[in-house]
């Protein structure tokens, strides 16, 4: 259903030049040797030059409207073509210059040509499905990576944010109730509200995901501790800031590469002044830049801790020196409502 549903590129499907030149091969070599000729290998060529020249006048007159239209109304066009520009020639020629154009197996020679033509079309048809086949499948694979990118990065995120919880209020809440305990127990008086303050502990595992990161507190932050060694320069559009503050885990990622891509430039690098740069591309994808002045990429360095940070954060990243002498580090990290169409 789809080979007849489909639309093709009808004027791409036939490659007039090479068609042209199997005619000239055919009219050369084939047909010398298997006796079929017309009344001179002359005509023989003067008639293909005369076909390929109404073809190609067809091709250029072909409307707009035409140029993209389902396999099937794409096949019947071709017909048409291969009727005017071959047939319609041919047989004219044949009839008015028999001596030159004449060819007593016309017919045979016709119809072979048809199969040959509508073959050629047959394959054009094919290799443009497979191309519409193998981009779907591009942009599936690539959404399953986005997809997966987003879900590794909300389970950083939540695995981060849990042990925060656990070693920051629960812990201290448990200190403190014990402490209470212990006092209590010293002192022979009832503890009050123990099962409550309990309840409470537990259920700040699940609601005390509390933090909220803060990208211009961490270029602050960043500002106070190497503003004596480093200037920055940031750029962060209005787009990216909405999708930072709706989508905890974006922003924490992006918190988080921005912290070690300037870390990085600074321990390992020496750069003195730092570009940063924050956009989203089509409102699904978030784009960081971080390019520094410091010293170029070692062509035997190896991948640390930071590499395999911004392998858990994003959906792609890579490094690279540029032409003007600085090092450019990006990153791309699906956006929360980015859908994976091709799913």
């Amino acid at each position: 259903a789809r080979l007849f549903k489909t639309k093709v590129p009808v004027v791409e499907l036939m490659n007039m030049r090479f068609v042209a030149l199997l005619e000239v091969v055919e009219t050369l070599i084939l047909g010398p040797l298997m006796r079929v000729e017309s009344g001179s290998v002359l005509g023989d060529l003067l008639g293909t030059l005369f076909t390929y020249c109404v073809a190609r006048l067809l091709v250029r007159l072909t409307p707009r409207s035409w140029q993209s239209l389902t396999a099937s109304r794409a096949v019947l066009i071709w017909i048409g073509y291969f009727a005017i520009s071959l047939v319609a020639v041919r047989t004219a020629l044949s009839s008015l210059l028999p001596s030159i154009f004449g060819n007593e197996f016309l017919a045979a020679h016709l119809a072979f040509r048809l199969v040959f033509v509508l073959g050629f079309v047959g394959i054009g048809i094919i290799k443009h499905l497979d191309s519409i086949a193998d981009q779907e499948l591009r942009a599936t694979v690539e959404g399953l990576e986005q997809l997966v990118s987003r879900l590794r990065r909300e389970v950083n995120t939540q695995r981060k944010e849990l042990s925060w919880v656990l070693h920051g209020p629960v812990q201290s809440a448990l200190i403190s109730t014990a402490v209470e305990l212990e006092m209590a127990r010293k002192s022979g008086k009832p503890l009050v509200g123990f099962a409550q303050r309990m309840e409470e502990v537990v259920s700040s595992i699940g609601t005390g995901y509390t933090r909220s990161p803060d990208l211009d507190v961490l270029i602050s932050e960043m500002k106070d501790v190497w503003g004596h060694s480093i200037v920055f320069d940031t750029s962060i559009s209005q787009a990216a800031r909405s999708h930072l503050k709706r989508d905890f885990a974006l922003a924490s990622s992006v918190v988080e590469f921005v912290r070690e891509g300037v870390a990085n430039a600074f321990r390992h690098a020496a750069a003195q002044n730092v570009t940063i740069r924050i956009f989203t591309h089509s409102d699904v994808m978030l784009n960081i830049e971080i390019i520094n002045d410091g010293r170029p990429l070692e062509p035997s360095r190896k991948h640390g801790l930071g590499s395999s940070i911004f392998d858990e954060i994003c959906w792609r990243w890579s490094i690279n020196s540029l032409p003007d002498k600085t090092t450019k580090l990006t990153a791309s990290m699906p956006c929360a409502t980015t859908i994976p169409s091709a799913i």
